[in-house]
């Protein structure tokens, strides 16, 4: 049997605050936002990955998704969250 895609995955309850931990090009946060969560933000150790999730909520008309690049959970240290989604990296080790 094929695995869910994360699409699916993504919870489609409406929430006041996500965190979309690994965003990469900002999916789960987007689907969020467009979900209801009110406010969304997205993290990911990668520079690059970043400039692709803001990208992708520009090109949705969502400006007012929040996304940082750090290590985990450091760009929002002492913030609290909702819910908290990871899509976590497909190949972790080479």
């Amino acid at each position: 049997p094929q695995s869910p895609d994360f699409r699916q995955l993504v919870s489609r309850r409406a929430c006041e605050r996500l965190l979309d931990l690994g965003t990469g090009c900002g999916l789960g946060a987007l689907i969020a936002r467009f979900a209801g969560a009110r406010q969304v933000t997205g993290l990911d150790i990668n520079q690059r990955a970043i400039h692709f999730a803001r990208f992708n909520a520009h090109l949705n008309g969502m400006p007012d998704v929040r996304f940082d690049a750090g290590d985990l959970f450091a760009p929002v240290a002492g913030e609290t969250f909702d819910r908290i989604v990871f899509h976590a990296p497909y190949d972790l080790v080479k």
